[in-house]
């Protein structure tokens, strides 16, 4: 599943390495979604020894491109990027990156700045837009999107780091000669949950006075 998830684009690499990390969390590590939820910075540790998340270690593997700790390594750079620089730094990062390799170099240490550490939650909510919320954590209805997604898109061979097709507003004529596969009808379903979460924040900014 982790190879199914997207490492360079925008902003569909931004969703595709948070759900790499949320499947080694939650295949690999077999946390419990709701501990997953509430992981913070300090729950990680990057050394020599090799990458632990709430004290477990993350396995490796031969191919970058399935290797959780790549995985892990991947998110955490991009989110200190994202947390510490800004949303245009880390659509730069994306937009210029490489896909990994099955023959490539494995990325078991973080590079450069360890600006992940002063994050407020390792999986913040983030929308389609690559909007993220700095303190909100992704909710549980997302992450049980988002690994169903990345499911769909690991039982179907090609390339993964395309941006999705997300369906659009068609006439009824047109919608009975084409049906939606179910990456489509994930990715739009996550994406209109993601505006609603969004909206509903604003809504409680504006009673609360914080326009």
């Amino acid at each position: 599943m982790i190879a199914a998830c997207a490492t360079r684009g925008w902003p569909h690499g931004l969703h595709g390495r948070r759900d790499a990390f949320l499947v080694v969390a939650t295949v690999v590590l077999d946390l419990p979604r709701a501990r997953v939820r509430e992981l913070v910075p300090a729950a990680v540790i990057v050394d020599d020894e090799g990458v632990r998340v709430g004290a477990q270690p993350v396995p490796v593997d031969v191919d970058p491109r399935r290797c959780p700790t790549c995985a892990v390594v991947r998110w955490l750079e991009l989110l200190g990027v994202l947390d510490g620089l800004g949303r245009g730094s880390a659509r730069m990062d994306l937009t210029r990156a490489h896909a990994p390799t099955a023959t490539g170099p494995h990325r078991h240490q973080c590079q450069g700045p360890q600006r992940w550490c002063a994050a407020a939650t390792l999986l913040p909510a983030i929308d389609r837009y690559g909007w993220h919320d700095d303190y909100r954590p992704i909710t549980a209805r997302t992450i049980r999107t988002r690994l169903a997604l990345t499911a769909a898109r690991a039982s179907q061979p090609g390339e993964h780091d395309s941006p999705p097709d997300v369906p659009t507003v068609r006439t009824r004529a047109a919608a009975g000669r084409e049906t939606p596969s179910l990456e489509q009808v994930l990715t739009l379903l996550d994406s209109i949950a993601d505006d609603a979460d969004a909206l509903n924040d604003r809504i409680i900014a504006l009673l609360e006075g914080n326009p």
